[in-house]
């Protein structure tokens, strides 16, 4: 292969391109992830960053030496391997530990089962599993991840599945401790005495449990134990399973850390965080075991595709004037809320009449308005649990078309029904929020079909700015958003 063909381009300080338009990218990619993970991806290039970690590394001797490495680079590399990464390679499999962890020793007999929603592991899934189980050998755990609505907690119920070991499942809240709990009493052959749900409703501790980062790490004062992680570390786990691990580093969170277990497995569609602290995951739970790009799944038919598109909405005059006078957190507010808002709202929902909605936004005040104005129910925080789940089961089995939903709603809710998007207002600039909250449109309860996804920005004002921040996550996964103004488009088909 001469160098014009070879498709890795490696830099000094461990970034790595790679031209898609290789014809062996698939393999190439498979093989270069035993050194790096992808961080972002363009119809031309993906970029990968080196990770040289002893985790990592403990893994990746398996495979080749440091030396077999570096020659495998540069057989691939359109310029000379930077000495800089050649050392670093060497250094970090000199520093790697030979022998493997023991295997989890806690035996619980577990397998996956057929349902109506269920027949086996997708071929991704199955890869998922298989790659961190040979990481997790060596490394002790690992992170899985995956575009939401990929199936993540069922590449959970695989690695259970495989391991067959008592298992506790931190969740981010208590709808998706329900979740996980309908899925491994539908999916698995695992019997309702054997699956309990640690919350503040019921407390129980059985070979697999299900509990909240929350509850591991409530307590009543500043001076307090932690009284339910220490009930819980008193026993062994053989796996834990983070869900959506990219919360972990939140510094309350790091203490569910300290869980006593032989594995640990985190789950995530994104690892990014807006402190910076993504990588701190890597040092609590273990290397990136397995990925795959958001758009792979999306040609591959096991998400929907995805209609993105940027809604400029101009504001009223006396919302104007109050805005031009208010200062810089007043003036997000007065964007986010900008009524002409409503107008819009009304028209997608004529142009998406039939279909499953979720009206999305980050302020009560405009959703209780949106609710009100056309009479869709509003699940916010502060609705009972109980009664959260209802609306939820009605809309997914398409008793009710739309719902209106704060940020309670961005992680880990299942709504597969769900193909339309309408974003109202979001968290400042924050990338990790746009990614979850398109991917509650993304799930596929059937082949084929579009999702779309709206963000109605107020127009010249600071909304635009954070609008192209959210936008920056995706936007590196290979989506791109169509701009239209809402008069033009109002006059036009819409289609």
């Amino acid at each position: 292969m001469n160098q014009e063909q070879r498709p890795f381009i490696i830099h000094s300080d461990g970034t790595i391109f790679v031209e898609r338009r290789h014809p062996d990218i698939v393999h190439l990619c498979r093989e270069l992830r035993a050194l790096a993970y992808q961080v972002k991806e363009t119809e031309q290039l993906l970029m990968f960053r080196l990770s040289i970690d002893p985790a990592r590394v403990r893994h990746a001797v398996e495979e080749r030496t440091a030396e077999a490495w570096i020659h495998w680079l540069r057989q691939h590399s359109k310029l000379p391997v930077p000495s800089q990464i050649a050392q670093r390679i060497k250094e970090g499999f000199a520093s790697a530990p030979s022998q493997p962890l023991p295997e989890p020793k806690e035996f619980l007999d577990i397998n996956l089962e057929s349902s109506s929603r269920f027949a086996e592991l997708r071929d991704y899934q199955r890869q998922a599993v298989e790659s961190y189980l040979g990481l997790a050998r060596q490394a002790g755990g690992g992170i899985i991840l995956l575009p939401c609505g990929a199936g993540k907690t069922v590449v959970g119920l695989g690695v259970m599945a495989k391991l067959q070991t008592e298992t506790l499942i931190l969740a981010p809240n208590a709808t998706s401790v329900k979740q996980w709990e309908r899925e491994l009493l539908n999916k698995t052959t695992l019997r309702a005495t054997e699956v309990g749900t640690y919350t503040a409703d019921r407390k129980q501790i059985r070979p697999v449990t299900v509990t909240t980062y929350q509850m591991l790490t409530h307590r009543d004062t500043q001076e307090d134990t932690y009284p339910h992680l220490q009930a819980l570390c008193q026993r062994n786990w053989g796996l834990v399973i983070y869900d959506e691990v990219h919360m972990l580093p939140a510094p309350v969170f790091r203490l569910t850390a300290e869980l006593h277990a032989a594995r640990r497995l985190g789950l995530t569609a994104t690892l990014i965080r807006e402190d910076g602290k993504q990588n701190e995951v890597f040092s609590l739970i273990g290397p990136l075991a397995y990925q795959c790009s958001w758009k792979d799944l999306e040609r591959q038919g096991w998400i929907r595709e995805a209609v993105c598109r940027e809604m400029r909405i101009p504001m009223p005059s006396d919302a104007e004037r109050a805005y031009r006078i208010a200062d810089k957190k007043q003036q997000v507010r007065i964007a986010a809320e900008n009524p002409a808002k409503l107008e819009a709202i009304a028209h997608l929902l004529a142009l998406h009449e039939g279909e499953q909605i979720l009206i999305i936004g980050h302020y009560l005040r405009q959703l209780e308005e949106i609710a009100r104005r056309f009479g869709f129910p509003l699940i916010t925080g502060r609705m009972p649990q109980a009664l959260r789940e209802e609306w939820y089961e009605k809309f997914r089995s398409r008793e009710i078309p739309v719902l209106v939903v704060s940020k309670v709603a961005n992680l880990a809710v299942d709504l597969p029904s769900a193909s339309v998007g309408i974003q109202v207002s979001g968290t400042y600039g924050s990338r990790q929020e746009e990614a979850q909250r398109l991917g509650r449109v993304l799930r596929s309860s059937s082949p084929g079909g579009k999702a779309y996804f709206y963000q109605l920005v107020t127009e010249n004002t600071v909304e635009e700015e954070y609008a192209w921040r959210r936008q920056c996550f995706l936007a590196e996964q290979g989506y791109r958003y169509e701009l239209v103004e809402l008069e033009g488009w109002m006059n036009g088909t819409g289609a």
